[in-house]
């Protein structure tokens, strides 16, 4: 049976945007401070620079963002901005060509541990059909 597989990809200014709408929402928030730079690694992951006002001076932090938070903040962005993001989608967060990536998977069949899928939103665990 065919399945569907769609990348989307995110600029780096949209990637902010997304990143710091959830920061500011997030029960844990990942980071503190203004973003001024970030650094996308192939693990995937996301190394966020940011810059803190701390006793009279400014002081730069390095922040490892942790890979679910990089994907709720996409899904959200794509919420936001009316991006079709079917609910039952396999997604997972990757870096392709320096960028950052939504992945979604559209599977009929269960997906196999080789995926190494981060999440998967809007699945009814109890549901076995």
């Amino acid at each position: 049976m065919p399945r569907e597989r769609r990348q989307i990809i995110f600029s780096e200014m949209e990637l902010y945007e997304a990143l710091l709408a959830y920061n500011r929402v997030a029960e844990q928030p990942a980071f503190e401070g203004e973003p001024f730079s970030l650094l996308l690694t192939r693990e995937p992951a996301i190394t966020l620079v940011t810059r803190v006002y701390d006793r009279r001076e400014w002081r730069e932090e390095k922040v490892k963002l942790p890979t679910p938070f990089i994907l709720e903040a996409m899904i959200r962005f794509c919420i936001a901005n009316t991006i079709s993001l079917p609910r039952r989608a396999n997604k997972r967060f990757l870096v392709v060509q320096n960028e950052a990536c939504l992945f979604v998977l559209l599977d009929p069949v269960k997906p196999t541990a080789d995926l190494r899928l981060v999440a998967t939103v809007g699945a009814d665990p109890s549901n076995k059909a």
